[in-house]
Formats: structure tokens, C-alpha cells, sequence
């Protein structure tokens, strides 16, 4: 079981990282980072349920970070939606994010080029 003490590395920890540091090659190395510490503690026993959960609550926290710094959740009835397997909260280590973004009515050019750029992050 994972020491509930257990400091997560800096490098990890979200609300430390400014909108300057939410670069694609900084969040590239964030997971990276992260993978490398999962591994460690899976190395130590700890089981893979529960390094699962913390994968998921980490990028649960990355995706609400980002919606934040773009701030979509000033947009009115625009949602950010989980789906396939990290909608299940079955997020295993090589599979990919499916994301839904849903809009109940149609956005601006300007807000879809964001959303274009968010989704590649």
C-alpha cells in the first residue's frame, strides 16, 4: 500500500506549475516523470489498482488545470466529458485519454482553435 505520507516529487505537483510552465514538451515530461514514479513504487509492492488510482486522480487533476488556465469554465454550458476506458476510471498505463467536449451550442472560431489546441496537450 502506498504511504499516505508519501510526498508527491514537486515536479509533479500541479499547483506549483504556473501557465507559462503548461507547455506540451513540460506536461510531456510531467507524465513521463510520473510513469517513472509509479514504476518505483510498483517495484516496492504497491499494487496495481492502486497505482492506476493514482494515475487517474493525477491527470484528473492535470485536465482540470488545463480547462482552468483556458478558462472554459467561463463558457456557458461547455463540459469536459471522460469516456472510454478513463471514463470507466480504468486508465492503465499505455492507453490513451478519450475526451468528450461537449457544447450545447455553437462555439466561436477562436474558442475552437483553443479547444483544438487543448485536446492535443
Amino acid at each position: 500500500m502506498m504511504k499516505s505520507n508519501q510526498p508527491v516529487p514537486l515536479i509533479l505537483a500541479l499547483d506549483k506549475l504556473s501557465q507559462e510552465d503548461f507547455t506540451l514538451s513540460l506536461l510531456k515530461q510531467q507524465v513521463e516523470r510520473l510513469q517513472k514514479w509509479l514504476e518505483q513504487f510498483f517495484k516496492e509492492g504497491v499494487t496495481a489498482a492502486e497505482l492506476i488510482a493514482v494515475r487517474r486522480n493525477y491527470l484528473d487533476k492535470l485536465l482540470q488545470r488545463l480547462w482552468q488556465i483556458n478558462r472554459f469554465e467561463l463558457i456557458p454550458q461547455l463540459s469536459l466529458i471522460a469516456v472510454g476506458g478513463y471514463g470507466r476510471q480504468e486508465l492503465h498505463p499505455l492507453l490513451d485519454i478519450d475526451l468528450l467536449i461537449l457544447s450545447q451550442h455553437p462555439l466561436a472560431t477562436a474558442i475552437t482553435t483553443k479547444i483544438g489546441q487543448f485536446i492535443t496537450l
